[in-house]
Parts: structure tokens; C-alpha cells; sequence
């Protein structure tokens, strides 16, 4: 059996350079490095995130605590498509409410409550620009779930519902969503389903859609109604098509209010992905704020005046 040899090469080359060698020439730059203050945190949701927002709250309010939202899929390895069917599997869900504070001095973000609801994954969620934020009321969130419908939700307070129910102020609070306020969906939702939504004008609540068209809807006025789940009036702002003929964009204007159930069928279009509205934005500075944007896979942002 013939013997092996152990191999000395490597050992005997790191032997004679490891005291002194050409590597150690190389300086240590300031510059590339600093201390990282302990002015950061990490927050593990548990799964992928695509509802994050914070509470706003009014500027004569000088208490520290801050409420930042989050939601998504249960998971981070899942997929989902907008307006898939619901099944027992995905239909389960809960988004995150972590307190925390407006000092940069040491907290700890914690857990404040988790709001479980059965409608599904949420795809995103904003807070009503205008705060309700209130000894009862936290906020009135609009999310949008993988189902292609937005619901409103006025979201209480996780104090006041401790001190109503008698429970631990330190412990995790989960409430369960019966029902959502107002409930905004679009006809033919697999075919039109929303794909965007943005607050503003006060009273309104926009929406960019998979055909094209800017849908706005007034939600204030269904939100002061105690009648449950409402289809509040909407009105059409205009529609993004594609004139096969001249390979060209062209915005359709000129849509009426659509405030009874028999005007809000919408017309029929024939679905191209290219004319799908992803982004919309409106303006929440008080002097300009009619002005809503929107944009999409055209590549195109129309900037218009509402005046609502």
C-alpha cells in the first residue's frame, strides 16, 4: 500500500509571508466606514410586504407614539395574481400594526395589534390623508386585496379597545374585520379589476384600473351613512385607449357621473395590457390639491385638473 505524503506547499508559502508581505501595504481609508447608530430597526412581518403606511395624526397631537401598517402575503415564498378566486388557503389574513415612537432615542417597536380578516392577501393599503386619529379612531385605511376589490376600514384605537374590553395594556391586541365599511368594486372585476388607488380632493378616493380608465370615487358621504357595505357614486375621469389604426394612444374624455346602479355598467373594452393604469398619484397640498397623475405600462403620466 503505497504511503501518502501531506501536503506542505500551501503551509510553507502562508509560513513565509504571513509575517511580512505586500497585502499590508494596502491602508485602511476612514472614509469607507462609519458606526452605525442605534438609530435603526429591523421589523420580521413574517411575510412579503406590499402594505406599508404610517398613521397620520394631527400636528397638535405631541405625544410620541407612532403607528406604522403593515400587510401582504402570508408568506414569502407565495404568489398571487389580482382578482384570483379566494380559496381557504389564501383567504385568511391579518395585517400588522406596530407602535413606535417619533424620538430617536432607544424603543423598541412592538406588536401592537394585529387585525385578522378573511378577504384574502393584501396587495396595498394607504390611510385617509385626512386624520381621524382620535381617542376611538386610529385611522380610516383603504386596502386593496388579490381579489381586485378596495375596502374601507375605520380602525380603532388598540387603547380604547383594551380599556373597553379589560385587557392587559402590554400584550398583543387581535381584532377580527366582520365586515369592512364601504366596499368599491367595479363591474366584470376579473376583466376591469383596480389596480391602484390614491387619496385626495378631501372627499375622494382614485382609481386606476386594468382597462385604462380613472375612476373616482366620493367616499366621504358613504362613510358618514350607517348603512354597511355601500357602492358609493363614482364618476369615470377618462380612459387611456389604442387606436389599432394609427398605433397611437389616445385619451377618451368627456364621461358623465355615473350615480345609480343602472348607469354604472361599464362599457364593454376589448383588455390590452399595454393601456393598464399601475401608478396614481394626487397632489396633498392644500393649493393644488385637484390635481391627480396617473401612468402605466404605455409609459405615458397625464397630469389633470379634477377640480373636485
Amino acid at each position: 500500500m503505497a504511503s501518502t505524503k501531506p501536503i506542505t506547499e500551501y503551509s510553507k508559502l502562508y509560513d513565509r509571508h504571513s509575517v511580512r508581505n505586500d497585502y499590508q501595504k494596502v491602508p485602511l481609508l476612514e472614509d469607507e466606514w462609519a458606526v452605525v447608530k442605534d438609530q435603526a430597526h429591523i421589523i420580521n412581518a413574517g411575510g412579503s410586504i406590499w402594505g406599508l403606511d404610517f398613521v397620520p395624526k394631527p400636528s397638535s397631537d405631541k405625544r410620541s407614539d407612532q403607528y406604522l401598517a403593515i400587510g401582504g402575503y402570508n408568506t414569502t415564498t407565495e404568489h398571487h395574481l389580482l382578482c384570483e378566486d379566494l380559496d381557504v388557503e389564501n383567504r385568511l389574513n391579518a395585517i400588522q400594526i406596530w407602535k413606535c415612537k417619533s424620538l430617536t432615542s432607544s424603543f423598541t417597536p412592538t406588536l401592537d395589534m394585529c387585525i385578522l380578516h378573511d378577504f384574502g392577501v393584501v396587495v396595498d393599503f394607504k390611510w385617509c390623508l385626512f386624520s381621524v386619529y382620535d381617542n376611538k379612531k386610529l385611522g380610516i385605511l383603504a386596502a386593496m386585496f388579490n381579489n381586485g376589490i378596495v375596502q374601507l376600514f375605520v380602525v380603532p384605537q388598540p387603547q380604547y379597545v383594551r380599556k373597553k374590553h379589560q385587557l392587559a395594556p402590554q400584550d398583543t391586541l387581535y381584532i377580527k374585520a366582520s365586515q369592512a365599511r364601504l366596499e368599491l368594486k367595479l363591474p366584470n372585476t376579473k376583466e376591469n379589476s383596480i389596480l391602484c388607488f390614491a387619496w385626495g380632493g378631501y372627499r375622494k378616493l382614485a382609481c386606476g384600473t386594468r382597462s385604462g380608465s380613472i375612476v373616482i370615487w366620493d367616499v366621504l358621504e358613504s362613510l358618514l351613512q350607517k348603512k354597511g357595505i355601500i357602492s358609493p357614486a363614482e364618476c369615470t375621469l377618462y380612459e387611456l385607449i389604442f387606436d389599432d389604426e394609427s398605433k397611437s394612444f389616445k385619451y377618451k374624455d368627456g364621461f358623465q357621473p355615473k350615480t345609480t346602479p343602472a348607469d354604472r355598467d361599464y362599457l364593454n373594452v376589448l383588455q390590452n395590457p399595454i393601456i393598464a393604469l399601475h401608478k396614481i398619484a394626487w397632489n396633498p397640498n392644500k393649493n393644488a390639491c385637484g390635481w391627480v397623475a396617473s401612468g402605466g405600462a404605455a409609459g405615458l403620466c397625464r397630469l389633470e385638473y379634477t377640480g373636485l
